[in-house]
């Protein structure tokens, strides 16, 4: 039990989810003169790749640009959940009735 040596089991533990597939594109972008100036100067502030700046950015703006293309909410779309305070209400009456006098 004792000089005997131990086993050893060996034990694969696949702690990565598999949720997600990575995937390998490569795309070419055509960039005018003005929006590669700006990416050299974003490159040479990060100090970053310009590919990664650039997934960066379209990852950040993209977004926005398909809000653009999205219609916008009706007008009291979030009212409900946003009704009214009632002793800011209150508060506002009675501070409309105080008569105010410019300092001087």
């Amino acid at each position: 039990m004792y000089g005997a040596p131990a086993e050893k089991k060996n034990f694969l533990f696949d702690i990565a989810p598999k949720r997600c597939k990575l995937v390998q594109m490569r795309r070419t972008v055509d960039l005018d003169s003005e929006l590669e100036t700006e990416l050299s100067d974003v490159v040479s502030l990060t100090k970053e790749k310009p590919a990664v700046v650039i997934r960066q950015a379209l990852r950040a703006g993209l977004p926005t640009v398909a809000s653009r293309f999205q219609s916008p909410r009706p007008a009291g779309y979030f009212t409900d959940d946003y009704g009214a305070d009632k002793e800011r209400v209150a508060l506002e009456s009675a501070m409309a009735r105080v008569k105010q006098k410019p300092e001087r």
